[in-house]
């Protein structure tokens, strides 16, 4: 069996579980990039088996590349390649015009094509996706979107995404909810929680102002949001001019999982009212509900693990509605025992948001 290729725009510390299990099972060689376009956490690359090299990013006007990329695409030992699916991407473009008169197999691992775009980017989508032998989606939406737009059905398959799923199972299996809110807070409000990305997209203004309205009608949350500020957000004067102080927690950044892991046990509904991604992911697999928004076209895939009604809820984007939700939800907890939550929130972890369930995946279309 030839070995196969991957050539990946960066390796993110999340992807460590994954990777490391190509590896392992698929004998995988690994050329890696050195960033993207936004800070993102690494792992260390030299630690993985099989790899072997840098790439270096460069911005381009229009596009990106990755140097010292070309050395693998054109060396003769390679007959099956994984790669980055971005557009964006000059050396991926160069990879699949090569493939195409080589016969070289050509798999494409990404976000898809989701939404509408220009008349010139329909053409360069659909040009960029036929040329590949399949293409590896992390959710159905871009699947079934991507069926309309004429792409094969044959040549996609949905591989999700995952995060440690065997650190994480074991925390879970050993970590019980403890009294971190009340001990911090001092009441035994209901906890909102959220863990990501401080940033202005993610809109936590949304939450702080549904809290606000929620304290209208006799009902007071407590909302912890856990992260690095990346932004110059400003919920602090919100936070100020509804007096809520004494019922929000700024954490801060957080990296270590068991601590992590109490957190999540411990809350009661994980807001996200902008894209909720990983996020989704670290919630579900600790038994936490989920209340994000509804706009799927931008939504990032992970909303599809969000079974509305069992594990979580969909809101319209408006503060009112998100107070309403939460509202819901809190009267479905009084009528559901956690367990029954949890077990709820486990299922799609456990079957598909996992690295052996996306191993599985690619066995199946690389080792045809």
């Amino acid at each position: 069996m030839s070995k196969i290729c991957c050539i990946f725009n960066l390796g993110p510390l999340y992807r460590w579980p994954i990777y490391s299990l190509m590896a392992k099972e698929l004998a995988c060689d690994f050329y890696l990039g050195d960033k993207t376009f936004t800070p993102i956490r690494t792992f260390d690359y030299q630690k993985l088996d099989g790899f072997k090299g840098y790439l270096r990013f460069k911005k381009k006007k229009y596009f990106y590349s990755l140097k010292g990329a070309l050395r693998p695409i054109f060396n003769r030992r390679y007959k099956v390649y994984l790669v980055t699916g971005d557009r964006s991407c000059l050396e991926i473009w160069i990879l699949l015009f090569w493939a195409f008169f080589t016969r070289k197999k050509v798999c494409l691992w990404c976000h898809g094509w989701h939404s509408d775009c220009s008349r010139r980017a329909s053409v360069l989508n659909t040009l960029f996706y036929n040329l590949a032998d399949h293409i590896f989606l992390y959710g159905n939406y871009s699947l079934n979107y991507m069926l309309k737009r004429g792409i094969s059905a044959d040549k996609m398959t949905c591989i999700y995404n995952s995060l440690n799923y065997d650190q994480q199972l074991k925390l879970r299996q050993t970590t019980i909810p403890s009294d971190i809110f009340r001990q911090h807070f001092r009441n035994d409000n209901p906890n909102l929680f959220y863990i990501g990305r401080l940033q202005n997209r993610k809109r936590l203004d949304i939450v702080i102002e549904a809290m606000h309205h929620l304290l209208n009608k006799g009902i007071a949350t407590n909302f912890t949001y856990v992260g690095e500020r990346s932004d110059q957000i400003d919920i602090d004067s919100l936070i100020r001019k509804y007096n809520l102080e004494s019922v929000t927690w700024e954490f801060g950044p957080l990296y270590d999982e068991k601590t992590k892991a109490e957190l999540m046990v411990s809350a009661d509904i994980c807001i996200s009212p902008g894209n909720i991604g990983l996020t989704a992911m670290d919630a579900l697999m600790y038994g936490l509900p989920i209340i994000t928004n509804d706009d799927f076209a931008t939504q990032m895939p992970e909303y599809e693990a969000i079974e509305e009604g069992k594990n979580g809820l969909f809101f319209n984007g408006d503060a009112t509605d998100l107070a309403n939700k939460i509202f819901y939800w809190l009267d479905y907890m009084n009528n559901h025992t956690k367990n029954e939550i949890a077990q709820a929130c486990y299922k799609p972890i456990d079957e598909k948001y996992n690295p052996n369930y996306q191993i599985k995946v690619l066995k199946k279309v690389l080792l045809q």
